[in-house]
């Protein structure tokens, strides 16, 4: 029965299986390697960011997953702007959390010595699962 009940909210909710199936991982060294978009349908995506300049331009970039868990580490002093949206599950962007169907929160936080300015953008989706924004530590 629990089968059949994921089979049915997986089925009529808007859930994306683009991207294909497993875990990924990414850890870009400078700006210049941020993708635009990562992706992934069914598992989760893990973007370490904690050791990319970011000063010297803006970033944007996109992550998504079908059914699964987001998670994006970013700088200790970035300044960032985060949109996370859950359409069945957590959003957790640096602490302040929306749960539920629809979870939804936006975030604009300026890292400790950051000058103010926008370093990143992120763009953060998944239909069922969690996104979740974490600073590193060092």
């Amino acid at each position: 029965i629990p089968l059949l009940v994921a089979l049915i909210v997986v089925s009529t909710s808007n859930v994306s299986f683009k991207g294909g199936v497993g875990d990924r991982r990414y850890d870009p060294s400078t700006a210049a390697e941020i993708q635009p978009e990562y992706r992934v349908g069914v598992g989760n995506v893990r973007l370490d960011l904690s050791n990319v300049d970011l000063s010297k331009q803006l970033v944007r970039t996109k992550v998504s997953a079908g059914v699964g868990n987001v998670q994006v580490i970013v700088p200790r002093t970035a300044d960032v702007a985060v949109d996370g949206r859950a359409g069945i599950g957590e959003v957790n962007l640096l602490g302040q959390v929306a749960n539920g169907t629809s979870a939804q929160r936006s975030v604009v936080d300026h890292g400790p010595g950051g000058d103010g300015t926008i370093d990143l953008t992120l763009d953060l989706d998944v239909s069922i699962g969690q996104v979740e924004v974490d600073r590193a530590t060092t």
